[in-house]
């Protein structure tokens, strides 16, 4: 499984700790969750095993997944913070609504980029 470098994993586990009632998700640029952070079942029903190694799309319907899709490539393309609302799915077939932003991340040694997303239930 592709593992994050340690400099940008260093910056999801901070930004975990700096916002106890979020979750924190990194993804890559196909949208793989290589990071969710430790209290995300208890904010948004899904446990970070349950997502990590998966693709984000996996857990919200069709139509947010391609909103997802849209504001991932703006993040990219513009380097800015771009706020987003999705419903999370779990595996159970629960739903929470969750509203963040989400941000790029480079990593200085490899120039891999990756996205951050801080989210909280809006439910």
């Amino acid at each position: 499984m592709k593992k994050l470098p340690p400099s940008i994993l260093k910056k999801a586990e901070e930004t975990a700790v700096a916002n106890p009632d979020a979750t924190v998700t990194v993804v890559d640029v196909n949208g793989l969750v290589l990071y969710l952070s430790p209290n995300a079942q208890e904010i948004n029903g899904v446990a970070p095993e349950e997502m990590v190694g998966r693709n984000y799309a996996e857990f919200v319907n069709q139509i947010d997944a391609a909103n997802l899709k849209l504001k991932m490539q703006d993040v990219l393309l513009t380097g800015e913070s771009i706020p987003a609302i999705r419903t999370i799915i779990s595996p159970s077939g629960g739903r929470r609504r969750m509203r963040g932003f989400a941000r790029k991340l480079v990593d200085e040694d490899s120039g891999e980029v990756f996205v951050m997303s801080i989210s909280r239930r809006s439910d």
